[in-house]
């Protein structure tokens, strides 16, 4: 991942908001669960290391570029579903979350009720806990 250009390295392929759709298919159609050129959200089928964290990988494209996103750690020992809920769980992935963030860009712009926002020209970071879902998550929102 580049503060300067936020690109992130996926199998050693760069994507960024001027990625366009068809160039990330093609390069990776047999790392996604489809390849519809018509879907406008595109699922990594298996989990990504990125700078020591295994990630669920999802990314969103608007007018045929990459307009969000989205990681998750892919830690099984904190996965929850339907049957088995934990808000512990929430909770130690979320804190992973902030760590790896912290980590890579140091101390966040933000911090709203349970989110940590970092503010870059390019794009904005969030690490939030959607109250709702149970989701959590990270994602990057090009503007």
């Amino acid at each position: 991942m580049s503060t300067n250009t936020f690109k992130i390295d996926i199998h050693g392929v760069t994507i960024d908001n001027n990625t366009m759709k068809q160039e990330f298919i093609n390069k990776f159609a047999s790392y996604l669960l489809s390849t519809n050129i018509n879907s406008k959200m595109f699922v990594f089928k298996d989990p990504v290391l990125i700078n020591e964290l295994n990630l669920w990988i999802v990314v969103h494209f608007k007018n045929n570029s990459v307009s969000i996103i989205e990681l998750e750690n892919a830690d099984e020992s904190l996965k929850n579903n339907y049957g088995n809920w934990s808000n512990y769980n929430v909770e130690k992935k979320k804190e992973s979350h902030d760590l790896w963030l912290k980590k890579n860009f140091g101390e966040p712009s933000d911090r709203k009720g349970n989110s940590i926002i970092y503010y870059f020209p390019f794009c904005q970071i969030i690490s939030y806990i959607d109250e709702k879902s149970g989701e959590v998550g990270i994602a990057i929102e090009y503007k």
